[in-house]
C-alpha cells in the first residue's frame, strides 16, 4: 500500500502519464516525462496496450483522507478518496470479502396480510 506525496502529469496528444514522488513536485515531473517516453516508445512499436490496472506496481493515485499508524510509526491502514468519490479502506492485515446472494425469495401476498413470515 503507497500513496506519494506529489503527483504530476505530462500529455502529449491524447496520452497523459502520471508520475509521482515521496520527495518533490519536480522529482514527480521527472518521473512523469520518464514514464511517457517509454509509453511513447510501446506506442510507436505497436505493443498494444500500454497500460495495465497499476496499484501492484505503482502508488494508488488517490487523495489520502485519514492514516491509522501502529505506536512504532507503521502504516497499518488509510481510508484514501477514489475516482468515483467513495471513501475506501486500505488495511495491510485486514480483509474484506463482498458476497452476493440469490435475494430471498419474498413471502406471498396472502402471507404478509396474514403476518405469517
Amino acid at each position: 500500500m503507497h500513496f506519494a506525496n506529489f503527483w504530476q502529469y505530462v500529455k502529449a496528444g491524447e496520452v497523459v502519464t502520471w508520475g509521482w514522488s515521496d520527495e518533490s513536485e519536480s522529482a514527480a515531473s521527472k518521473c512523469a516525462l520518464e514514464r511517457q517516453a517509454a509509453v511513447l516508445q510501446r506506442i510507436a512499436a505497436d505493443r498494444g496496450n500500454v497500460d495495465t490496472y497499476g496499484y501492484p506496481d505503482r502508488p494508488m493515485r488517490e487523495e489520502v483522507l485519514r492514516e491509522f499508524r501502529s505506536s512504532k510509526g507503521e502504516l497499518l491502514a488509510s481510508v484514501s478518496r477514489n475516482a468515483a468519490g467513495c471513501d475506501i479502506l486500505n488495511a495491510l492485515e485486514l480483509l474484506f470479502v463482498d458476497i452476493d446472494t440469490p435475494d430471498a425469495p419474498r413471502p406471498g401476498l396472502l402471507a404478509r396480510l396474514l403476518r405469517l413470515w
